[in-house]
């Protein structure tokens, strides 16, 4: 037994606690209230973890709600995420949007490829265009998530998962308070399709849709080599640097 494996064997127990509930409850009650608040409102999707399990929740609650994924040429390349976009795509007919850049392959070198796609999330939806954005992100990621997912409580807002930008704009994270116990029952209550690095290494794991300082420094590339063979080698067969493990 893996240690995909054991969460979710543990999972079963877990989601009879009353602790899953009411922080299920808390995800869904905040849903409910930005869908009030921003009428016009996408959902930014990684198809990670914690972006998936929400992205079901949300189209269980509002399915014609956006869903927009930044992919970069790397994607591809990177665990298995053609079959499981693929696989939750035809279970829950989603309206996604898949944003495509093409900057990994085009430039001479791996610095080039991340400076020209700097700011390509910030530029995937047109700010102007919506109310607000929901995000898949928790709390127990780092003390700067947890900072970030808590400055909501000074202010006003209709649910402590809304966060209002200075513009007014409105930034809604349901799954603040969850943990990986969460997300594998709820993977496991509804069949969630997962990334193989998730299934191979456990919820523990970090994800990423495109090869950053970051991801190289958490030995991503090896978790990618153990993952996708052949799409490693493709990746490093462009830039050798970074494969720096």
């Amino acid at each position: 037994m893996n240690e995909f494996e054991k969460q979710m064997a543990e999972a079963k127990i877990y989601r009879r606690l009353p602790i899953y509930k009411k922080r299920l409850d808390f995800a869904i009650a905040g849903i409910r209230k930005m869908l009030e608040c921003s009428p016009r409102v996408y959902v930014s999707l990684s198809f990670g973890k914690q972006s998936t399990c929400l992205a079901h929740m949300i189209f269980k609650i509002a399915p014609k709600t956006e869903m927009h994924f930044l992919a970069s040429d790397e994607t591809w390349y990177m665990y298995d995420y053609e079959d499981v976009i693929d696989t939750f795509t035809n279970k829950w007919p989603v309206n996604l949007t898949i944003h495509q850049t093409k900057n990994f392959f085009a430039a001479e070198t791996w610095e080039k490829s991340r400076a020209d796609g700097d700011m390509d999330l910030q530029k995937m939806c047109k700010r102007t265009d919506y109310d607000g954005w929901f995000w898949g992100l928790s709390k127990d990621e780092s003390p700067i998530r947890e900072k970030t997912l808590s400055a909501s409580k000074f202010q006003k807002t209709p649910h402590q998962t809304i966060f209002r930008y200075a513009d007014g704009k409105y930034r809604c994270c349901p799954l603040m308070d969850w943990t990986n116990q969460d997300l594998a029952a709820y993977i496991f209550e509804n069949e969630i399709p997962v990334l193989n690095i998730y299934r191979k290494f456990g919820l523990q794991q970090r994800t990423t849709a495109r090869i950053t300082k970051k991801m190289l420094r958490n030995q991503g590339m090896a978790l990618c080599r153990m993952t996708n063979s052949p799409g490693f080698r493709r990746l490093i067969d462009k830039f050798a640097d970074i494969n720096i493990q």
